[in-house]
């Protein structure tokens, strides 16, 4: 999560691939997909352009190029 933090916030991240599994799991200690950022404001949040959602059965594929909102 640090990593990908890191090269969100130093604009080293042109296009993302995100993977949905349907499992839930963690708990109040576990690690977020990203982290870092210390984004608290949604206006101010990392978004995606050109989303293209894939159903991989069970799992989704979810891609899209890194818009910056700052």
């Amino acid at each position: 999560g640090r990593l990908i933090g890191r090269a969100l916030k130093d604009g080293l991240v042109d296009r993302m691939m995100i993977y949905i599994a349907p499992k839930i799991f963690g708990d109040q200690n576990a690690v977020s997909s990203v982290a870092g950022l210390n984004v608290l404001k949604v206006d101010r949040a990392v978004g995606l352009d050109r989303i293209t959602v894939d159903y991989l059965k069970p799992d989704f594929l979810i891609q899209g190029y890194v818009h910056r909102n700052r």
